[in-house]
C-alpha cells in the first residue's frame, strides 16, 4: 500500500542508525507531513478519516513550539548578567539594547521568512545552518540546536509496524499464524463497532 511505504521507508531509515538525528529524520518527517495534507483531502472517505486522526497526533506537537520557546526566553534572560556585574559603560550599553523588546519575537520573524533553497549539488546541514544564524536568531537557535540533536526514537524499529508481542508472549507462544491474523482482525471488527480507543484490556486469548 502506497500510503504506509512512507512510514516504512522512514523507519528503515531510523532503525538504520543507532543515533538518528535531524540530518536523518528531517527529510522524512517532511515525507510524511506532505502524505498527510494529501491525504486528508483523498477522495477515499477511510483514507481520509485515518489520514485525519494522523495528522490530528502529528499537528500536537507543532502547537507547544511557543509553549517551548517561551521556556527558552525566561531562561535566556535569566542567564543575562545584572547591571552590577557589568564592567564597563559599553557593557552597561550593550545590556540596555539587548533589553528592548523586539516587535516580533525569534520565533515568528523566522516563521516568516522564505524557505533556504539548496544550490545544486550543496547538502543541506540544519544544525550547521543554526549555527550559522546565532546572532540572527539567538534564543530560537538555542532552542533548536537542542531539539534537533535528540535522537528521533527510542523504540525498536521492529515493533513499529507488529503487533504480535501485544498478542502473543511467552506463554502463548505456540498459537498458529493463522490464528494470530484471525484474533487481530476480530479484534479491530470489535474496536471499530464499539469506539473502543483501548483495547489492550479487552483481548483475552
Amino acid at each position: 500500500m502506497e500510503f504506509l511505504e512512507v512510514f516504512n521507508e522512514a523507519t528503515n531509515v531510523f532503525s538504520g542508525y543507532e543515533y538518528p538525528t535531524a540530518n536523518l529524520f528531517l527529510p522524512e518527517v517532511w515525507k510524511i507531513k506532505e502524505l498527510l495534507e494529501l491525504t486528508v483531502v483523498d477522495d477515499c472517505q477511510y483514507m481520509k478519516a485515518m489520514a485525519f486522526k494522523m495528522k490530528d497526533k502529528f499537528d500536537k506537537y507543532w502547537d507547544a513550539i511557543y509553549d517551548l520557546y517561551n521556556y527558552y526566553v525566561v531562561m535566556y534572560k535569566s542567564q543575562q548578567p545584572s547591571q552590577r556585574n557589568m564592567d564597563s559603560e559599553f557593557d552597561m550599553w550593550s545590556q540596555s539594547v539587548e533589553s528592548v523588546t523586539p516587535s516580533k519575537s525569534d520565533l515568528d520573524a523566522y516563521l516568516e521568512e522564505g524557505r533556504y533553497i539548496c544550490t545544486n549539488g550543496e547538502s543541506f546541514d540544519a544544525l550547521q545552518r543554526w549555527k550559522a544564524n546565532t546572532l540572527k536568531f539567538k534564543i530560537l537557535s538555542k532552542m533548536t540546536k537542542d531539539v534537533l540533536s535528540i535522537s528521533v526514537t527510542t523504540v525498536a524499529s521492529e515493533s513499529t509496524f507488529s503487533a504480535g508481542g501485544r498478542v502473543l508472549d511467552q506463554y502463548r507462544s505456540s498459537l498458529k499464524p493463522e490464528i494470530v491474523q484471525a484474533l487481530l482482525c476480530t479484534a479491530n471488527w470489535l474496536k471499530n463497532d464499539y469506539k473502543i480507543v483501548n483495547f489492550t484490556s479487552y483481548m483475552v486469548i
